[in-house]
């Protein structure tokens, strides 16, 4: 399977791709392994994953800490890489305009544009 090949090689985003399917599947440890792989490798939207996984308790325990610290490294990373894009999902939302993302993270009740 070309995916697998693709993580063998180290591909963070192959490694996120996998670990977004298993959410999805209802395996959230698999998902967390994954995605903690990609976002070690500076993967935004792996950091926006492992964020939701801390939020909801999902393969993890709850902490608001890690959710917290995940949210902003995907921030960074995106800072970095204006041309990927964020899903929407709980506190966060991209959006895409003129090849640009805005980012609002709604964090802690603060309201913060990147």
């Amino acid at each position: 399977k070309y995916i697998m090949k693709r993580i063998e090689a180290n591909d963070p985003a192959a490694m996120r791709q996998e670990g977004l399917g298993k959410y999805y599947k209802g395996d959230f440890t698999g998902s967390f392994e994954h995605c903690s792989k990609a976002a070690e490798a500076g993967d935004a939207d792996a950091h926006c994953q492992l964020s939701r996984l801390y939020n909801l308790g999902h393969g993890v325990e709850k902490d608001e800490k890690k959710e917290t610290y995940h949210m902003e490294e995907a921030a960074t990373v995106v800072i970095l890489r204006p041309d990927s894009f964020l899903e929407v999902m709980n506190g966060t939302t991209a959006v895409r305009r003129g090849g640009r993302n805005i980012l609002l993270l709604l964090l802690n009740l603060d309201m913060t544009v990147q």
